[in-house]
């Protein structure tokens, strides 16, 4: 079977074009919420990973569940790194500086508090990069109405970054070595 959008052979199973991203056997400008479609989502959060994402978030979509709740096994194990590579970096730096503060403020026992991040984002990563993927999409489609290629916009503006991820690494890297840095200094010049 080939997909009917741009040729490409498609596997038993796929539920999208892993070419062109086109959703098999459907509209690929249907809605997917009232404010973007599923088209929209596919160029914003990249075609290679839509087929990871969306199945998701339609589960979401037709779902009571409020909390929107599914695992995400990168989210668990790399978190700050997982939000960064998603380019949503006030997660990261957020996430991050929470860390950061614990280990500074928080007592030794109370830092196993700390296990919770990667759960918490484990559990919630999908539900909480949908509502990033829409806010972006809705930003882009408002910022961008008289753009000829709105596509490409949305493929550039979203996706993953790997050089994002290593900056932020390399950052959040320069602010531990300085946090450090300053404690040293603080606890010499003050015995």
């Amino acid at each position: 079977m080939n997909c009917i959008n741009c040729g490409n052979e498609l596997s038993t199973g796929d539920v999208f074009c892993r070419k062109c991203g086109s959703e098999i056997g459907g509209n690929d400008n249907s809605k997917f919420s009232e404010e973007i479609t599923a088209r929209e989502l596919r160029l914003v959060v990249g075609l290679k990973k839509s087929q990871y994402y969306i199945p998701k978030w339609m589960e979401f979509n037709e779902s009571d569940d409020k909390l929107a709740r599914s695992w995400n096994w990168a989210a668990f194990f790399l978190t700050y790194l997982w939000l960064a590579y998603r380019k949503m970096y006030l997660h990261a730096v957020v996430t991050v500086a929470v860390i950061l503060i614990g280990e500074i403020i928080l007592p030794r026992e109370a830092r196993l508090v700390f296990l919770m991040i990667p759960v918490f984002f484990g559990t919630f990563g999908n539900a909480l990069y949908y509502n990033y993927s829409k806010k972006k999409i809705i930003k882009i489609k408002k910022d961008f109405q008289q753009v000829e290629n709105i596509d490409l916009v949305m493929i550039n503006k979203g996706g993953t970054s790997i050089v994002g991820t290593i900056l932020f690494m390399l950052a959040c890297y320069a602010v531990i070595f300085i946090v450090i840095l300053g404690i040293r200094l603080f606890t010499i010049y003050n015995y």
